[in-house]
């Protein structure tokens, strides 16, 4: 997509919008525990700009995007990121 390919010019942006209201739940998977572990929902419009002929070409994708997330103070911080002062936080 970044390089064009065949009839295909390649793109020069890509947009991601987050869509009505995210639903926010515990996560489901097994080991991981509700206060610590969620999962957020929410609908999501993808924007892929290419130019051809000197005029901007636009496609959109609609769709739903799930993201996993953990409470900061539980969170295993990389190696590199303490380093540089990050420490597991319940803010977070």
């Amino acid at each position: 997509m970044l390089e064009g390919g065949g009839a295909l010019p390649p793109l020069r942006a890509i947009h991601v919008s987050f869509v009505g209201r995210p639903v926010v739940a515990g996560d489901p998977r097994p080991g991981k525990d509700a206060r610590w572990h969620r999962i957020v929902r929410t609908g999501v419009v993808l924007a892929a700009t290419a130019i051809r002929d000197g005029r901007p070409l636009e496609r959109l994708v609609r769709g739903d995007a799930t993201f996993y997330v953990v409470r900061g103070d539980s969170a295993r911080v990389p190696r590199e990121l303490v380093a540089r002062g990050f420490r597991p936080d319940s803010a977070r």
